[in-house]
């Protein structure tokens, strides 16, 4: 319950109604302050007039007051009622704009940020592609590398083989040719010994001759 002080003999808080939507002209804003308020008048303690407004309709007695009073106070209470409105909406209005540019500027902060990340995603992205090309390249290079060494490697694995079969050939012809030449220095030595051995016999024979020459 609302109470305002030294409003003697106003009517109801419905015709104060009645004077907002005359001077504003608003049906539903009146019909439906209309369905919620009606005031009553009561004296209160201390001998001061004062009025009671209910949320809920109360049965009140209605004391007329004069015409020019009542349409005075009608016309200011109205006024009043719908600068309070304006206020109102205005403040509400101030706030929802306050709170949508706060809004907006952090939505434009989050777009500039994401739009640096996404900036610097795609730089890191350009730079991990160049390094993976680098990267595929020095692998094609490698692979050559290594299949050539392979091949190579295969190359040599069979020229050793040839090598160690020349290799123990030549070994075999080698142990062959010292056979032959033991041999033959065997024979030698033998067609020496029978060369002196004639040698002798031929200074023999010749001596033998020259003896019986002289005699």
């Amino acid at each position: 319950m609302i109470r305002y002080s030294k409003l003697k003999g106003f009517v109801a808080f419905r015709q104060y109604i009645l004077a907002f939507h005359k001077y504003v002209n608003e049906p539903s804003i009146f019909s439906k302050f209309c369905s919620l308020f009606v005031i009553t008048q009561s004296v209160g303690a201390n001998s001061r007039d004062e009025v009671s407004v209910h949320v809920t309709p109360r049965p009140f007695e209605d004391e007329a007051p004069s015409a020019s009073l009542r349409g005075a106070v009608d016309k200011s209470v109205a006024c009043k009622f719908y600068q309070r409105l304006l206020l109102n909406a205005w403040r509400r209005s101030r706030y929802q704009l306050t709170t949508i540019t706060e809004s907006f500027n952090r939505q434009k902060e989050q777009i500039n940020n994401l739009e640096m990340q996404i900036t610097l995603l795609k730089k890191l992205n350009r730079s991990e592609i160049q390094k993976r090309d680098e990267a595929l390249l020095e692998f094609q290079n490698t692979k050559s590398t290594l299949e050539r060494i392979q091949h190579d490697n295969v190359n040599l694995c069979k020229n050793l083989e040839s090598f160690k079969l020349g290799l123990d050939n030549n070994q075999k012809t080698l142990k062959n040719a010292e056979v032959e030449i033991k041999t033959f220095s065997e024979k030698l030595r033998s067609t020496e010994m029978e060369l002196k051995e004639k040698s002798k016999e031929n200074i023999k024979l010749t001596k033998k001759a020259e003896a019986e020459c002289l005699a």
